[in-house]
């Protein structure tokens, strides 16, 4: 803390103990230099700038590409249950004509039936006639 609030009067030759440390070195050389170079300080900002737009667009095509990939997989589940449905739909359609031929067949026999029985004389309710 002491280093960011009194920093612009510290001696770079005579730093206190506390701040006599390989790492704080490199740090007022770097504000030095850049306090002293507009241009590079200027650069740096740049740079710092775009690489943080940078990264800003590389997470939004992260999470695109998370939400392209969910909304694949829920269209690929949505068309697998409408391929089910459409069976469902065929196999009961195939039932229902099943179905149809058959009362077709006993409607025909009945037919017969009644038609049999009213040339052998035989008399018949008025509602199988």
């Amino acid at each position: 803390m002491y280093f960011f609030k009194d920093g612009q009067n510290l001696n770079f030759n005579k730093l206190p103990k506390a701040l006599n440390t390989k790492e704080i070195k490199q740090a007022m050389k770097t504000l030095q230099y850049f306090s002293e170079d507009e241009k590079a300080r200027l650069l740096y900002i740049e740079r710092v700038e775009r690489e943080r737009e940078e990264l800003t667009i590389q997470r939004s095509i992260e999470k695109t590409k998370a939400e392209l990939a969910k909304s694949q997989e829920k269209l690929l589940k949505t068309r697998e249950e409408a391929l089910k449905s459409k069976e469902e739909i065929s196999k009961k359609n195939i039932l229902i004509n099943t179905l149809e031929d058959q009362i077709q067949q006993n409607e025909q026999q009945i037919q017969y039936l009644v038609k049999t029985l009213t040339n052998a004389g035989i008399q018949l309710d008025k509602k199988f006639a």
